[in-house]
C-alpha cells in the first residue's frame, strides 16, 4: 500500500497575517511543519482559496445589501455565520469599515471602472466577481514564480504550485483570497511481502474462492452469473498493462498525473498504460486483475480504466491523486452524456498514509457526483481512523484477511474499517509480460476484491444510490467469521 502523509492544513488567517506576525520564525515554522508531515518530501504547495460567494459585504448606504448578503451566504456557504461574514456600511465607499471582519471584506483592490461600481453597488455577486479576479491574479502570480506548472483543483478550490521562495510565500499568506496553505506531499509504495512470478493458475485464486462462500474454501469460484458488465472500476495506482491476457480487451487507457500535451515526465506513462517500453510497477496491474481478471478477478466483465497517480517508481503527489479523482468524475459524466444513462462507477484506491480526514473533502465531492470510492485500510496494524483515505466515512474501507480467516497481522482495524477481504498472499497479474503473475500481500490486495464486488452489485442494480450500494455490500457480508479481530472493529467478511 502506498505510504502517504497527506495535505497539512495550516490555517493562516487573513486577520492574523501582517508583516509583524509573519516573521522569519513563522516562516521557518511553516517549513518545518511541512517537512514533518511529508515522509518522502514535498512536490510543492497546495494553496486553498476562500469560497468566492462567502466574500459578501453589504455596501449600500441604504442597507439594502444587508439582506442580499445573508441570502447569498445561506445559498452558497452552508455552515458559515452570516452575521460574521456580512457587514453593513453607512456609506457607498468600496473600502470596508475598520471593524469589518477581514473574512467578509470585499476584495476590490481594483478601484477603476467597472470594478469600483461592482464592489460598491454589486452586493454579494459583485463582490464575488471581484474576488474571482483576485484569485485569477494569484494564480497568475504563482504560475510566474513556480518552477512547475500550477494546477487548479476544483474539488478543493485550491491551486498547486512548486516550492516558493520566502518572499512569494509571505505574499501568498497575506493574500486575503487564501484560506490555508498545505504541503503537496510525495507518496511512495512500500515493499510488499511478495512471492516470485509464476504461471497463470488454472483454478481460482484463494481470494475469489473464499468470497463466494460463507465458510472456507472449496476450490471453486461462483459469481452466480453476475459479471459486472456495464460497470466501470477506475484503478488509481501505478498504471495498468491493459494488454495483459487477464483483461480480455476490457481494460482501457485513462489518465496520468505525470503527463501533459508536451509529453510525460520520467517514470510516468501516457494515459496510465504500461507497455513493454516501460514495464513500470506491477502494483496497479495486480490490483486491476483482482478487480476484473478473467482467471484472477472478481468481476469477469467489468470495464477497467487505468488512472496513474503513482509513478513507475511508486511515488507521486497528493494533488496528483486529487486531480486523478477529478478526472474520473469528469470521465464518468462524459460517458453518461454519451449514453444518456447512469454509469455505475467505482474508484479503487490501494494507497494511503498517516493523518485522519485528509481525503474527506475530495472523496465526498466525488460521492456527491455519484462515484463511490473503495480504499485500503492500511498496513500498520493500527487504528485506521488515523490514516487517510481509510478514515473517510463515505469511502468503503477494507481490511485484510488470511486464507485461514484470520485478520492479517499487518492489517489496520478500528471503527473506520467497514469490512475485510482476502489480502495475504494473493495472486495477481504483473507487468513483465501479457501472461505473468505474482503473489503479494497487503490491504492493497484486499481493496480490489471489494471494488470488484461493488461493480457486480451496481451493475445488477444500476438504480442504487451510492449509499444503497454501500449498504448492500455491508448487508451481504458474512458476520463473525474472522479471528484475531479487535473488539472495536466490525467482524464482517466480503461476500458476493
Amino acid at each position: 500500500m502506498a505510504l502517504l502523509k497527506p495535505l497539512l492544513i495550516l490555517s493562516i488567517s487573513v486577520t492574523a497575517a501582517s508583516s509583524s506576525t509573519i516573521d522569519g520564525t513563522r516562516r521557518r515554522s511553516l517549513a518545518e511543519q511541512l517537512a514533518e508531515e511529508c515522509v518522502a518530501g514535498t512536490a510543492g504547495l497546495i494553496v486553498s482559496l476562500v469560497p468566492l460567494p462567502c466574500h459578501c459585504t453589504a455596501e449600500n448606504a441604504d442597507g439594502s445589501d444587508a439582506v442580499l448578503c445573508p441570502m447569498c451566504v445561506a445559498k452558497h456557504c452552508p455552515g458559515v455565520d452570516a452575521g460574521v461574514h456580512c457587514t453593513r456600511k453607512t456609506g457607498p465607499s468600496p473600502s470596508p469599515p475598520a471593524s469589518a471582519s477581514p473574512l467578509c471584506r470585499p476584495f476590490c483592490a481594483l478601484k477603476t471602472d467597472p470594478w469600483e461600481e461592482k464592489c460598491s453597488w454589486g452586493g454579494c455577486e459583485g463582490c464575488a466577481e471581484c474576488s474571482r479576479v483576485q484569485q485569477q491574479q494569484l494564480q497568475a502570480k504563482l504560475a510566474s514564480r513556480s518552477a512547475a506548472p500550477v494546477r487548479y483543483l476544483k474539488s478543493l478550490n485550491a491551486i498547486t504550485a512548486a516550492e516558493l521562495d520566502e518572499t512569494t510565500l509571505e505574499e501568498v499568506m497575506l493574500d486575503p483570497s487564501v484560506r490555508s496553505i498545505g504541503a503537496d506531499c510525495i507518496i511512495e509504495l512500500p515493499t510488499e511481502n511478495d512471492a516470485a512470478p509464476s504461471a497463470i493458475q488454472e483454478g481460482p485464486t484463494w481470494g475469489i474462492d473464499r468470497i463466494d462462500s460463507r465458510v472456507g474454501l472449496d476450490n471453486q469460484y461462483d459469481d452466480s452469473g453476475i459479471t459486472g458488465s456495464g460497470a466501470i472500476v477506475y484503478v488509481l495506482d501505478t498504471g495498468v498493462r491493459i494488454t495483459h491476457s487477464e483483461f480480455g480487451g476490457r481494460a482501457e487507457p485513462g489518465w496520468s498525473s505525470g503527463c501533459n500535451d508536451n509529453g510525460c515526465s520520467a517514470g510516468w506513462v501516457r494515459d496510465g498504460v504500461v507497455t513493454d517500453a516501460n514495464t513500470c510497477h506491477w502494483h496497479g496491474t495486480h490490483c486491476a486483475s483482482t478487480v476484473g481478471g478473467i482467471e484472477l478477478g472478481v468481476a469477469k466483465q467489468v470495464t477497467i480504466v487505468t488512472v496513474q497517480v503513482l509513478s513507475c517508481a511508486g511515488s507521486g503527489s497528493t494533488s496528483g491523486i486529487f486531480e486523478g479523482i477529478e478526472w474520473v468524475v469528469a470521465d464518468v459524466q462524459r460517458r453518461e452524456a454519451e449514453l444518456d444513462a447512469h454509469v455505475p462507477a467505482i474508484i479503487s484506491m490501494s494507497l494511503g498514509g498517516g493523518g485522519g480526514g485528509r481525503f474527506d473533502e475530495v472523496i465526498n465531492w466525488a460521492y456527491a457526483q455519484g462515484v463511490v470510492s473503495v480504499v485500503a485500510a492500511g498496513n500498520n496494524n493500527a487504528d485506521a481512523c488515523n490514516y487517510s483515505p481509510a478514515s473517510t466515512p463515505l469511502a468503503i474501507t477494507v481490511g485484510s484477511t488470511t486464507r485461514t480467516d484470520e485478520r492479517s497481522s499487518f492489517s489496520n482495524h478500528g471503527s473506520c474499517v467497514d469490512l475485510f477481504a482476502p489480502g495475504s498472499s494473493v495472486d495477481g497479474a504483473c507487468t513483465t509480460s501479457d501472461s505473468c503473475t505474482r503473489a503479494a500481500s497487503g490491504t492493497s490486495m484486499a481493496c480490489p476484491h471489494v471494488a470488484g464486488v461493488a461493480s457486480q452489485v451496481w451493475a445488477a442494480h444500476p438504480y442504487f444510490t451510492p449509499a444503497e450500494l454501500a449498504a448492500a455490500i455491508d448487508c451481504l457480508a458474512t458476520a463473525d467469521v474472522i479471528d484475531d479481530m479487535p473488539a472495536d472493529t466490525a467482524n464482517r467478511f466480503l461476500y458476493n
